[in-house]
């Protein structure tokens, strides 16, 4: 009898993308929560818009929540992620 090991898929709610690595001391890995930075982000800003009932910032989320499950790979940036606010450039 074999265990079928489940993949370990990103932390954001939809993404189909694995995990990725982060190299340790002595060549070692552990994966991380998120397939790239774009999806570390966009968690971290929801955590904060849930905390503080921000509706403004969860419209804009949910905005970039769509270009998100648009890429074909981890790896397609989503710049408007990082922007935050009237004042981001």
């Amino acid at each position: 009898m074999t265990t079928i090991k489940a993949p370990n898929l990103c932390i954001r709610p939809g993404c189909n993308f694995p995990r990725r690595p982060d190299t340790r001391a002595n060549s070692r890995y552990r994966f991380r929560l998120d397939c790239s930075a774009e999806c570390s982000v966009w968690a971290l800003r929801a955590k904060w818009a849930d905390r503080n009932d921000d509706k403004a910032e969860a419209a804009e989320l949910m905005r970039l929540l769509a270009l998100l499950d648009a890429r074909r790979s981890p790896r397609d940036r989503v710049t408007d992620v990082f922007a935050r606010g009237e004042n981001a450039a």
